[in-house]
């Protein structure tokens, strides 16, 4: 929570903008709220506020925008800002509610990845689906042509499998039992 008066200096910070911003109560109260904001949007930020002043209401900050604050430090992070005019004996204030959305941003990366590589996932996934006439003996299949072709050669053409060849135990058994002598 900061609140400002209307030349944006800040007159009150609870603890949790002291632990978010990393700066003392002292150090933040009576300089302006720009301090708050990375040194690059410092500058259109003045003309911000005495747009607000012009109509003030509760509302949230920079609708549909990727705001950022700016650390003691340096270090810059997502927030979401909601604001709200108050009077006071002082005259009009302007209470901003300032929330860390890290932790929200990344998840909805997150989301947005997953979701991009499931879409990739499934423009690969071929299926195979229906009646597919098979003989019994030889075990070809009957394509759409009404030609018969291996197992193989009918999934290679419509999927993006490959096959390897190996052998079974049952047929390893059958066909090489001197092999498998007891």
């Amino acid at each position: 929570m900061v609140i400002v008066n209307q030349v944006g200096n800040m007159v009150l910070v609870n603890a949790q903008t002291e632990n978010v911003f990393g700066y003392s109560r002292e150090e933040l109260f009576g300089n302006p709220v720009e301090m708050l904001l990375p040194m690059r949007l410092r500058g259109g930020h003045a003309a911000f506020r005495t747009n607000y002043l012009v109509s003030p209401q509760v509302r949230p900050m920079g609708s549909g925008l990727a705001l950022l604050g700016r650390r003691k430090d340096g270090s810059e992070f997502p927030v979401e800002v909601s604001l709200a005019p108050m009077r006071s004996v002082e005259g009009l204030l302007i209470s901003s509610t300032i929330r860390d959305v890290t932790e929200r941003k990344q998840s909805e990366e997150d989301r947005e990845r997953l979701i991009s590589d499931l879409q990739c996932a499934l423009s690969q996934v071929k299926v195979l689906s229906g009646l597919l006439p098979i003989c019994a003996s030889c075990k070809k299949i009957r394509d759409e042509q009404g030609d018969w072709t291996s197992v193989e050669a009918y999934i290679k053409d419509r999927s993006n499998a490959d096959f390897t060849h190996g052998i079974c135990p049952q047929c390893a058994h059958r066909l090489y039992p001197e092999v498998y002598k007891k």
